[in-house]
This record gives C-alpha cells, sequence and structure tokens, in this order.
C-alpha cells in the first residue's frame, strides 16, 4: 500500500472512532460518508483508485462486507465505479447523477408550481443571456429547429409535438449557455415543464406565447445579451399568469 493511502485509512480510521455525530447512520453508511469526505479533502481526480476493501476494513476495524455496502452507497451515487478484479475508481460524475437528483426533488418534495415559475423566472432570463454570448452555429441551427418546429406543430393541432418541442427549446437554450449548472438545473425540469406546457397549450394558449420565443431567438442569432434577457424575461411573465390557470390540473402523460 503506498503512503499516501496508508496516511487517507489513519485519517478514516480517527474519524471513525469519534463517530458521535454517525451515532443515528448504519455503520456502512459512516464508512461511505467519511470516504466521500475523504474523496473530497484529498481532491481525488477521476481514476484515482482507492484503497482495496481489505485495507480499509483492516484499518477500520470492520467486515468487508461493512466495507462493501459503503462501497455500494457511493456506487450507487454516481462518485465511484467498482471493477471486479480491479478494484474501486473515483469516477468523472455523469450529468445524469446530478439531474435525477434535482427531478427526485421536484417529484417528491412538495414544491408548487409556484415554486417553480419562480425558480425559471430567475434562471431562465440569464440563461438566455448567456446563450446570447457562447451560442455556436450549431446551438443557434437547433434553436431555430426547434422554433419551426413549435410553430408548425402548433398551427397543425399537435399539440403533444408543440409541447415537446417548446420544453426542447428551453432545455436547449440552457445547454447554449454553456454553463453546467444552469444546463443541469433546466435538464432536471425538463418533464414537469413538459407536462405543464402541455396542458398550457391543450387548454387555451394564444399563439402569441408560440410566437414569443421567436424574439428569443433572433437576441440569440444577434448575440444581444440583453435583448435575450429581457425576452425571456417578459416569455417568463406571460407563462406566469397562463400556467398558474392550469396548475390545478396538469397531465401526468402526454397523448401519443
Amino acid at each position: 500500500m503506498s503512503p499516501e493511502k496508508s496516511s487517507y485509512l489513519d485519517v478514516l480510521a480517527k474519524d471513525l472512532a469519534r463517530g458521535a455525530d454517525f451515532v443515528r447512520q448504519p455503520l456502512h453508511q459512516q464508512i461511505a460518508d467519511k470516504l466521500e469526505a475523504m474523496i473530497k479533502e484529498n481532491g481525488l481526480e477521476p481514476g484515482s483508485q482507492l484503497p482495496s476493501e481489505y485495507d480499509l476494513a483492516k484499518a477500520l476495524k470492520v467486515s468487508r462486507v461493512t466495507v462493501h455496502q459503503g462501497m455500494l452507497v457511493l456506487a450507487e451515487k454516481g462518485l465511484v465505479q467498482i471493477k471486479a478484479g480491479s478494484g474501486v475508481y473515483v469516477t468523472d460524475m455523469p450529468l445524469s447523477v446530478v439531474t435525477d437528483t434535482i427531478e427526485r426533488y421536484v417529484t417528491f418534495g412538495g414544491l408548487s408550481h409556484d415554486d417553480l415559475i419562480a425558480f425559471r423566472e430567475i434562471i431562465e432570463p440569464e440563461s438566455a443571456a448567456l446563450a446570447a454570448l457562447h451560442a455556436t452555429p450549431e446551438d443557434i441551427h437547433l434553436l431555430k429547429e426547434l422554433v419551426d418546429e413549435m410553430v408548425s406543430a402548433f398551427k397543425e393541432g399537435r399539440i403533444s409535438d408543440c409541447a415537446k418541442a417548446d420544453t426542447a427549446f428551453h432545455e436547449a437554450l440552457a445547454a447554449a449557455s454553456h454553463n453546467p449548472l444552469i444546463y443541469a438545473n433546466l435538464s432536471a425540469l425538463q418533464k414537469i415543464v413538459l407536462n405543464a406546457i402541455y396542458a398550457q397549450i391543450k387548454t387555451y394558449l394564444p399563439e402569441e406565447g408560440i410566437l414569443a420565443h421567436r424574439p428569443i431567438y433572433q437576441a440569440i442569432v444577434d448575440h444581444n445579451a440583453d435583448q435575450a434577457r429581457q425576452a425571456m424575461r417578459d416569455h417568463m411573465g406571460n407563462t406566469r399568469t397562463q400556467l398558474l390557470k392550469t396548475a390545478t390540473n396538469l397531465p401526468s402523460d402526454l397523448e401519443s
């Protein structure tokens, strides 16, 4: 075992021995928490190998089963990858780990539709402004395709297609901001926003609500951050008014 890994184990063992703040947690969860802290505090990069389960169990005076259970907790979080016959390695956390967590919180955390709208009113105008500054030609091309699909689907009465294009536009705009935190948060809201937009369009959304995406798109084309911010702010204000009228009856699934 390398001296570096040995020092990790010494710190882990001392922390676990104190253990007062973990008295209510199962032992494997204590170990998982300490390993996670070790990864963060030591700046372990993706690809770094953790000490073996045998070394951890010996240093922490617990069974290898308990250590393995702790590793499984970290693997479920997406922090490590367990490779049979090789070891446990720090992973490059995928975006899905973040978005899945946020989506679960939005779905089961008791958030109101007003909470959702308020969040979007804060984030989306700045997302649009950043997109105006950083959008690539590929980003702009995708946004144009989505605006065109949104308008044509609305005019042809393809409600679910219109809702999907609307939601995809906002997600693509977040991606065009090239800010991973903005994209992670707005991407995680995709399903609940999709259902809300679907109800809104199906009930009585005027065509102006769909056409409101054009000035947002044009501001991105012009790389005008101020105009993009204001156009999105106006759109979000109108969305608040319309969405609150339909918020009590949002469908859980789109029509096929």
